[in-house]
């Protein structure tokens, strides 16, 4: 996209926008984790290894807890940071304000409701912290809360009730918990970035 003349970085839907494209293109293209052929099986395919015995091994494929922080990094202004100019309510509201009625019904809505539903998908479920060590009831935590909470206590320390929250959370089922967060969250930045891009390059940007 190219930024109009004179408008300053967020100063406009347009130019916000510009710098969500601009920003998630940089993040995106700078992940090999988004380049991975094999991205939209990851967390859900499973590997089959032969033991001794006649015995086999299966595991879930998922992405390193390095990658998977420094790719979640890199997502957390659109899908975390709400004051933020490029998270995504504020990006879809942008491109609604912009975008004609057609495009806003065939295209924007339609995004804005995957955005709106993304937090309530889930996978599987896993048991997290009791409300005290001497408490044996067991509490299930689904995996997007998993991976969000993992991201704010573990990866960034900046919620320490959150660390508390998946303290009882295996590394294994927080690692496919992180790695379906992240692969779901590349997909949505992706998809609103390229229908931004098409839109603005047909020119249906008003």
């Amino acid at each position: 996209m190219a930024r109009r003349k004179a408008e300053p970085e967020t100063s406009t839907p347009y130019a916000r926008l510009t710098k969500f494209v601009e920003q998630s293109r940089y993040a995106l293209q700078h992940s090999s984790l988004a380049q991975q052929e094999d991205l939209a099986t990851l967390g859900t395919s499973l590997t089959a290894i032969a033991t001794e015995e006649n015995r086999w091994s299966v595991s879930v494929n998922v992405a390193d807890f390095e990658r998977l922080g420094y790719v979640a990094g890199s997502l957390r202004p659109f899908m975390m940071n709400e004051s933020d100019a490029v998270y995504l309510t504020k990006v879809l509201a942008d491109f609604g304000r912009l975008a004609s009625p057609d495009l806003r019904t065939s295209v924007v809505v339609p995004l804005t409701s995957a955005w709106k539903t993304f937090p309530k998908q889930h996978y599987f479920s896993a048991a997290g912290a009791s409300a005290s060590d001497a408490d044996e009831q067991v509490h299930y935590i689904k995996d997007r809360q998993i991976a969000v909470d993992w991201i704010h206590g573990r990866f960034t320390h900046v919620d320490s009730s959150r660390a508390e929250r998946v303290r009882r959370v295996g590394d294994h089922a927080a690692q496919q918990a992180l790695t379906l967060w992240v692969k779901d969250s590349i997909a949505l930045v992706r998809l609103v970035q390229v229908a931004i891009q098409n839109a603005d390059d047909a020119r249906l940007l008003r």
